[in-house]
């Protein structure tokens, strides 16, 4: 019948002959030995019939838990081969441009035979691969056809953040941050909101707060100190990990002030005071809603009385103050 020499011929006394990995089964179906005498082959030798052994695991599942764009991160699972699972004594898993492995990079050579699962750490690179592959390995070699998972890089992103300051202090903010969420919210757990000192917020942040997905705003308590930040930057957050690049707000600190406050006292009686409070605007007042006048026991506003009957209108630059106050 059809048959093809493996390797070259071993002596006597030699018990075994290696069939290198990958070696083409074609229509074969037995493995027969020879022996040979100096004259000839004898023309009946030893079979045995081949049985192909074949481990390769089924199911792989992997959602991606790393909400920034070009990062992977997450739990990939797998279900144990059938078959020759008997045979495996190691579980590699890589990244790889295609099916078969075109430039692959391993995540992890030597998992143990019986493991199920591998998990990616958080800002895993994705780089050009667009699959991952779990091979099965034997004492002799690694499988050449892995199981493949097409992947999917999840963008968890909040869009176009903004914030106005509605604190008229310099160097102290409050106000609304509001944002848009990405387009798939479906691996977010919540948003984390921080004013940082620059727009990546890799350093010198401060926790304004948190919320939940589905809440996109986050208000900003007045007297909130702005000293040392330039941006609002928000941050999605997974089960996995807080994600490592946030939208950013460019952080404008809105200072107005009032001038030329002038008042001269018309009562003549000791210990009372009448006269018209007057003052002049800032350069612009289009976040003052209305002005407020107190008598204070100092420059900072301590141990202060209103005057007057309510707000008092925008356009308006002075208050008149009864006599005997």
């Amino acid at each position: 019948g059809s048959r093809s020499q493996v390797g070259l011929e071993v002596g006597q006394g030699v018990q075994h002959q290696l069939l290198v990995a990958d070696t083409w089964i074609d229509t074969f179906s037995m493995v027969a030995v020879y022996m040979k005498s100096t004259f000839a082959e004898q023309t009946t030798p030893a079979e045995v019939a081949l049985v192909d052994s074949q481990a390769t695991v089924t199911g792989v599942s992997f959602t991606d838990a790393d909400l920034d764009s070009g990062e992977i991160g997450g739990s990939l699972t797998w279900t144990l081969p059938g078959g020759a699972v008997g045979l495996v004594d190691t579980y590699a898993v890589y990244l790889a441009k295609s099916i078969v492995g075109h430039d692959r990079s391993a995540l992890d050579l030597s998992l143990v035979p019986g493991t199920v699962s591998f998990d990616l750490a958080a800002e895993t690179p994705l780089s050009s691969h667009a699959q991952v592959l779990v091979y099965t390995s034997s004492s002799l070699t690694e499988q050449s056809l892995p199981a493949a998972f097409q992947l999917s890089d999840v963008d968890g992103l909040p869009v176009s953040p903004w914030f106005t300051d509605l604190d008229l202090d310099a160097e102290q903010v409050g106000g609304k941050v509001l944002w848009t969420p990405p387009a798939d919210t479906t691996k977010l757990d919540n948003y984390n909101i921080y004013l940082a000192q620059n727009a990546a917020g890799s350093s010198g942040k401060v926790l304004l707060g948190t919320r939940a997905v589905g809440t996109n705003a986050i208000s900003v308590s007045v007297d909130t100190s702005s000293a040392t930040y330039t941006h609002v930057v928000v941050f999605a957050q997974s089960s996995l990990a807080e994600q490592t690049t946030p939208a950013a707000n460019l952080l404008v600190d809105t200072s107005q002030s009032i001038a030329g406050i002038t008042f001269t006292d018309l009562d003549l009686d000791a210990g009372e005071l009448g006269g018209t409070v007057q003052w002049a605007t800032g350069v612009s007042t289009s976040h003052v809603q209305y002005y407020a006048v107190y008598l204070a026991a100092a420059a900072d506003g301590s141990s202060r009385s209103r005057l007057g009957s309510g707000d008092l209108p925008v356009s308006v630059e002075f208050l008149a103050v009864g006599s005997d106050i």
